[in-house]
């Protein structure tokens, strides 16, 4: 008698970040500015009141109805679903649309859960590759969505890792002509400013995702959630586990969004730090900056593993993308404080400058 996991199991590596992780965070896109005050006084007050005993509200309505106050443009509760993490959310979608063999498709590169779900689905996961800067050419795409016809099309915009922003009229020109479910992952949607939340009833084929891990800087919570018509919305519903998000995190992510004028002054300084940083990578020679409208930087560059290993040495940690692929030599760095980023800064121009001094 066999025990073993079905195949489409077997063959996938489970995620593994770090339990102990150094003193400087820039590898995982978090904000960098923890909860004022007065949040966290607010939080100690209600958590106080919560009865844990008791399951939480599985349609979490009250936290439904804020993050559609948040989204605006028309937007209600009922065309909102929460979920712990974009990550389940995903895996819902993914559950809902995709049968044995049917295909997502997905330009690349970008976030590997999308991929992941699927394949412990038993879907197919096709990937368009995008240019040498990665960017994305929507009418050679929209071709090849035809020819494949897939049930799904994800696009990450702002994409994570490569920082890249899709124009708005090329997301409408996808939506209008893929014939396909298509999925916009808004993870950094407030550091591009750019959204496509306000045609959610244009169309009947549209899944925003979002998330309070970012701009929010509430990633320890674990809260994201999606935006779509209520028909969608209702048959996503019937996938979704009764108590996916827990009572904690939905009184806090309610406090949270009393306080969006918080949020977005730290947006301000995320920016002007990111702008500092571009500054100041640019002038460091041999290096490839890619344009970016999230809250992260990537970099290719020859010697992309020593410079990794030397922050690392320093207890500082950023993301490294190995193997023989289009990231290949790639570095993504998460803007953090001045303080942290002068100390990253720094870090390559000292690094660059023993190498010379070497030859």
């Amino acid at each position: 008698m066999s025990y073993d996991v079905k195949d489409a199991v077997k063959k996938l590596k489970p995620y593994n970040a770090e339990s102990i992780r150094p003193k400087t965070m820039l590898d995982s896109n978090e904000n960098p500015y923890e909860p004022s005050k007065i949040i966290l006084n607010n939080i100690k007050e209600r958590l106080n009141s919560l009865l844990l005993n008791r399951y939480p509200d599985p349609r979490a309505y009250k936290l439904c109805g804020k993050l559609a106050q948040y989204a605006s443009n028309g937007i209600g509760a009922d065309n909102i679903m929460v979920g712990a993490g974009s990550d389940e959310l995903i895996n819902i979608i993914v559950s809902a649309y995709l049968g044995k063999g049917n295909t997502i498709f997905v330009p690349t590169p970008t976030f590997s859960m999308y991929g992941i779900y699927t394949l412990i689905n038993e879907g197919r996961v096709y990937e368009y590759k995008r240019d040498d800067d990665f960017n994305i050419n929507m009418d050679e795409m929209i071709e090849e969505v035809k020819k494949v016809k897939p049930k799904l099309v994800v696009l990450c915009n702002p994409n994570n890792p490569t920082g890249t922003l899709t124009p708005k009229e090329d997301v409408i020109k996808l939506i209008e002509n893929s014939g396909s479910m298509v999925i916009l992952d808004e993870a950094y949607y407030e550091f591009s400013d750019m959204t496509i939340v306000d045609l959610i009833d244009k169309y009947d084929n549209l899944i925003v995702l979002r998330t309070l891990s970012k701009a929010w800087g509430m990633a320890g919570i674990r809260l994201g959630y999606l935006v779509a018509k209520n028909k969608i919305v209702d048959e996503l519903l019937k996938v979704k586990s009764p108590y996916n998000v827990n009572a904690v995190t939905q009184e806090i992510a309610s406090i949270i969004l009393d306080y969006p004028e918080l949020m977005t002054e730290n947006i301000t300084k995320i920016i002007k730090e990111k702008e500092f940083m571009l500054e100041n990578l640019y002038s460091i020679d041999n290096m490839k900056i890619y344009n970016t409208y999230g809250n992260f930087i990537l970099v290719k560059a020859p010697d992309a593993e020593e410079i990794y290993s030397k922050l690392m040495d320093k207890g500082v940690a950023i993301r490294i993308f190995k193997g023989s692929n289009e990231l290949s030599n790639c570095l993504r760095i998460t803007v953090g404080t001045r303080e942290e980023n002068q100390f990253v800064i720094k870090s390559f121009k000292d690094w660059r400058c023993y190498n010379a001094a070497k030859v």
